[in-house]
């Protein structure tokens, strides 16, 4: 008995240190029988399919994890993989929060694809891939999943913007970081132009650079209100979207606080 315990106590405390070391990655748990959703369904053209093909010819590697989804990098380092995270024990009907997710990724895909680096959506299942996938977890072990049955995204790479703006300012390198900066709210103002509400529009972590071009990388807090898109309401919702980008600027780039200011006065006043 004793030793039956023991066993019991060893299996239980690898399975738990394997857990965290892959944090908590199963391929069990990013696929999913979801019921078909047509709005969820993107006309795409032939040419887009085929380099979306290419892409997914390579294997992927672990590259971080978030709430709602686990990400891979490209063995050519270009594309990010998104694989959702689905309740384990919620497997036959669809949560409300995961819908909320989808449908944000929608309106990302068809509203702001460009400001976002979304390269392509699958959300429902499909018939054209006919092939598997091979992803590397953390702790280098390769596991394979059936890409038409799986829901996925893929991303351009991006450099975390606040990374970016820390190394430009050890660089004392200032033009590059307006030219970031701009674009930054250039994404904010696009948002609020299409009555698109980001509903964590936070800096540290969401948004992305590639190139000197700033985008979001997270893309699952997005809702559409159309009266949003009116000019009074689009600069109220403008001035709240710019907020934690104004602390942080002033916490960790207080040179450019100024030019940040009278940036976002300059966007409010027209």
């Amino acid at each position: 008995m004793r030793k039956f315990l023991l066993f019991i106590l060893i299996f239980i405390t690898v399975e738990r240190f394997c857990f965290w070391q892959t944090k908590g990655f199963r391929v069990h748990r990013v696929s999913r029988d979801l019921v078909h959703h047509p709005e969820w369904d993107f006309e795409e053209q032939p040419q887009h399919l085929v380099n979306v093909a290419q892409l997914l010819k390579q294997d992927y590697f672990f590259l971080g994890h978030g709430a709602q989804c686990y990400a891979f990098l490209s063995a050519d380092k270009s594309t990010v993989l998104k694989v959702f995270k689905h309740p384990r024990f919620r497997r036959y009907f669809f949560p409300k929060d995961l819908s909320q997710f989808f449908e944000s990724i929608r309106i990302a895909y068809k509203e702001l694809r460009e400001e976002t680096g979304l390269i392509y959506v699958h959300l429902n299942k499909t018939d054209q891939f006919h092939k598997k996938l091979t992803v590397w977890d953390r702790i280098g072990t390769a596991h394979t999943f059936d890409l038409d049955g799986t829901q996925f995204l893929l991303q351009k790479r991006a450099e975390l913007a606040s990374e970016k703006l820390r190394a430009l300012r050890r660089e004392g390198n200032l033009s590059e970081a307006q030219q970031c900066i701009d674009t930054l709210l250039a994404f904010h103002q696009c948002c609020c132009r299409k009555g698109v509400i980001d509903r964590d529009p936070i800096f540290e972590k969401n948004f992305g650079i590639d190139g000197k071009r700033t985008f979001g990388i997270d893309i699952g807090s997005f809702s559409k209100d159309p009266y949003a898109a009116v000019p009074a309401r689009a600069k109220k919702q403008l001035f709240f979207a710019t907020l934690n980008f104004k602390q942080w600027i002033e916490k960790n780039y207080p040179e450019l606080k100024d030019y940040v200011e009278e940036k976002i006065y300059a966007l409010l006043a027209e």
